[in-house]
């Protein structure tokens, strides 16, 4: 449970803003993809992309945002979490960059909608949340 708790702030820290240590985060970077990335078979190179803002269209990234996401509490069978989402940032996101990450949550919660598949809604998710918080990252 412990672990649990620990990865969750990590993670958010990671999605929702840049303002982190860099050691803790590379090592939550590599939980979180010895997690996701063996069982969607997302290519470093993908992942890298995403966080430059270029989004492959490509199965196994949107599969491996779905598996971040969803070990983040910010989405769940393809549908939006935004009470749990909001609970997370308002209590891991640092002060700082609290108001871009609900702000970003804000103009992205519907985007999802009307996706049928888990993955393509994660990656839709993804897309408009990196696009809306240029500081936000995914590990």
């Amino acid at each position: 449970m412990i672990r649990l708790i620990i990865l969750l702030i990590i993670l958010f820290n990671q999605i929702f803003c840049s303002f982190c240590a860099d050691d803790p985060m590379k090592r939550a970077e590599q939980l979180v993809r010895r997690t996701c990335q063996p069982k969607t078979k997302a290519t470093d190179e993908a992942i890298k992309a995403i966080n430059e803002r270029n989004f492959p269209e490509e199965k196994s990234i949107k599969c491996y945002l779905n598996c971040v996401l969803e070990m983040g509490q910010t989405i769940k069978r393809g549908k939006v979490t935004y009470k749990q989402a909001l609970t997370q940032i308002n209590q891991f996101v640092p002060e700082n960059q609290r108001q871009a990450a609900i702000s970003a949550l804000d103009k992205c919660k519907d985007e999802p909608n009307g996706q049928k598949d888990p993955c393509e809604a994660a990656y839709v998710l993804a897309k408009c949340l990196l696009l809306n918080n240029p500081k936000g990252r995914f590990p």
